[in-house]
């Protein structure tokens, strides 16, 4: 299981620009919020893609483009220019830097990977070397959904914006039963925080910090901060996970 944890516009048709995408994701590099070593990869398709998990392989090019089965077109840039360049034309991207080590400043609150039905802290350091992050901008042609698998339209389906319905539905990945948070039912643009699979943040902060009208504030404020002054809006949090 990936989880992705979601910072999503309150505007559902508000979209992302290549470059406030690029100024976020280099000064979120050079703040620390991903691992020594960091890639960049952007992902071009020719319909929405929802979800962004760790299907990325070393072996693909540093330039140029790789197609995949999905089809997707896969880019590693080398430089921001080329990150922004890479951006520009293309109406369902996905544009991500990553790292396998552990960031200097985790970019959510608390973390746990579950073991052998153990929850162990990422603080730990045996995970300063397996410390997966990604943190990926998207921006899509029309609005898709923010909901989970369970609700009328799962999460990346297409929504008319005159059907968005008032809240987004969040499942508990560590319980049955959902949450309901307002606002944020549809998006053209998102950021998504995926770590390593099966790390996850603690059920303490899924009972303790949720609201209807807060979300899951689980991202540290520096961050928020930092994706809100870059990318030129409110965001507010929910999550995905598959």
């Amino acid at each position: 299981m990936y989880y992705s944890h979601l910072l999503v516009p309150l505007d559902p048709s508000f979209a992302f620009k290549a470059e406030e995408m690029t100024a976020f994701l280099e000064a979120a590099m050079s703040a620390g919020f991903v691992g020594k070593n960091p890639e960049r990869f952007v992902r071009t398709d020719p319909e929405p893609v929802g979800s962004f998990v760790f299907t990325m392989s070393r072996g693909m090019p540093k330039a140029g483009k790789f197609r995949g089965r999905n089809p997707g077109s896969w880019l590693r840039p080398d430089s921001a220019e080329e990150l922004c360049r890479s951006l520009e034309n293309d109406d369902n991207v996905q544009a991500t830097v990553w790292s396998e080590l552990r960031p200097k400043r985790p970019p959510l609150l608390a973390l746990e990977a579950l073991q052998d039905g153990a929850r162990l802290d990422m603080t730990q350091a045996q995970f300063d070397d397996v410390y997966y992050v990604a943190i990926t901008c998207h921006r899509t042609q029309v609005p898709v959904s923010m909901s989970a698998e369970y609700a009328a339209l799962e999460f990346g389906a297409r929504m008319d914006l005159a059907d968005v319905p008032p809240y987004a539905i969040a499942n508990y990945p560590y319980k049955a039963g959902h949450m309901e948070i307002a606002g944020i039912a549809a998006a053209r643009s998102w950021v998504s925080l995926t770590f390593g699979n099966y790390v996850l943040p603690p059920a303490r902060l899924f009972e303790d910090l949720f609201s209807r009208e807060g979300g899951l504030p689980f991202a540290v404020p520096d961050f928020t901060a930092l994706a809100e002054r870059c990318l030129g809006c409110d965001l507010r949090q929910t999550c995905h996970f598959c």
